[in-house]
């Protein structure tokens, strides 16, 4: 009896030590007060965007599942919080070009994705995604655009994702590229079927410098993608190369992310840096930073970060900052913000789960608070940011 009640107090002890260590790591993680804030209209934001040069944010609700429905986006000014446009029919998924010149956005149950010249908010036109089969119709809860993405040439790429019977499948034929999107010429609108599965989840483009005509694209799945004959992958890479016409073509694809062959769907959001050298993505067990190349990509960080299903549909995932050194990624009641490649932290905020963006030069995360229908801009510490890439300090 003695022996069985010292044992009970050896871990005891030892549970008690490991939560004064955990709480010391916590208290290590600045969680400041945000720097400034301004109010927003709605509580069922989806996504948020900075512009390119960091002075515009753009903020997409769509309450379709309420009573009085709205689809919208409204851009603010940073940091006041003024109101320059509200965009009216789009509400769900949007993105800025990569000039700022132009901004396209989505909306849920829609096969429209609405372009405006992003200086004169003036619409250039709509583009069309594919219409639903008649089985997806039958089965749709929500449908919407997952992702938007312009590459530097102009062109817009989208995935369309659905949830049926309830369990968040995603599908679609192929990520659409329409050609020049970004021109207003609607003559110049090419779809182009990409993908290699028809189960996408999330998807990303950089356009690789320094090579002409040369992008990445990266694809990920909610099912495993056996890529060239191979192995299943959840995450395609491909190498595109424009031809005489501007067209995107796939010179070749890799895959990366091996599957769990425990779990019958697995959701995967993802994003590269713009310049295409690494990417990271965030599933429901862990957070993971991929560096690129032509035929493959290694891994280079990864830590367990389970995370409850919810979370990827009730706010965005993931964000990486233009400047390529930063990424923030939703983890339980936090917001992590990170650096790449290594995956230190660099700031974690105790918050509900919410969009989120960073800054294009990685100085400020904005957060859409739902409930306070405000958003929230935290400083990140100027000093953690340096981060060695390629052997070289930048």
């Amino acid at each position: 009896m003695r022996e069985r009640s010292r044992a009970i107090t050896i871990v005891v002890a030892c549970l008690l030590v490991l939560v004064a260590v955990i709480s010391l790591v916590l208290l290590r993680i600045p969680s400041p007060a945000p720097a400034y804030e301004f109010a927003s209209t709605s509580q069922a934001v989806d996504d948020i965007r900075f512009s390119p040069d960091g002075q515009q944010l753009a903020v997409a609700s769509s309450s379709w599942w309420r009573e009085k429905q709205e689809h919208s986006t409204r851009i603010y000014q940073v940091p006041d919080g003024k109101v320059i446009r509200e965009l009216d029919d789009a509400g769900a998924a949007c993105n800025w070009s990569a000039d700022g010149a132009v901004f396209a956005a989505a909306m849920p149950n829609d096969q429209k994705i609405r372009v405006w010249d992003a200086l004169t908010w003036s619409r250039k036109h709509d583009l069309r995604l594919p219409e639903l089969s008649q089985f997806e119709s039958r089965c749709l809860v929500h449908n919407k655009t997952a992702r938007l993405a312009f590459d530097r040439r102009g062109n817009l790429y989208a995935v369309q994702d659905y949830d049926a019977d309830g369990i968040g499948v995603h599908v679609l034929d192929g990520v659409k590229v329409w050609r020049g999107a970004a021109s207003g010429r609607n003559d110049a609108i090419d779809a182009v079927t990409i993908g290699t599965c028809n189960n996408h989840l999330d998807m990303s483009v950089a356009s690789v410098q320094g090579e002409n005509g040369v992008a990445r694209l990266a694809i990920s799945y909610y099912q495993p993608c056996s890529i060239n004959g191979g192995t299943g992958f959840l995450v395609e890479i491909a190498i595109l190369r424009s031809d005489g016409s501007g067209r995107p073509t796939v010179q070749k694809a890799y895959g990366v992310l091996a599957p769990d062959p425990r779990a019958s769907y697995q959701w995967s959001f993802l994003q590269m840096t713009p310049d295409g050298q690494y990417l990271v993505v965030r599933t429901l067990k862990e957070f993971c930073v991929f560096r690129l190349f032509d035929d493959h990509g290694d891994l280079v960080h990864s830590r367990p970060e389970p995370l409850d299903p919810k979370a990827f549909s009730l706010a965005k995932a993931l964000d990486i900052s233009l400047e390529g050194r930063l990424a923030a990624y939703c983890s339980a009641d936090y917001v992590q913000v990170v650096r790449i490649p290594s995956g230190q932290t660099v700031l974690a905020l105790r918050q509900a789960r919410a969009p989120f963006a960073l800054s294009p030069d990685g100085s400020l995360l904005a957060v859409a608070d739902r409930a306070r229908k405000k958003v929230l801009f935290y400083r990140i510490p100027q000093d953690t940011v340096v981060e060695e890439r390629n052997g070289v300090a930048n």
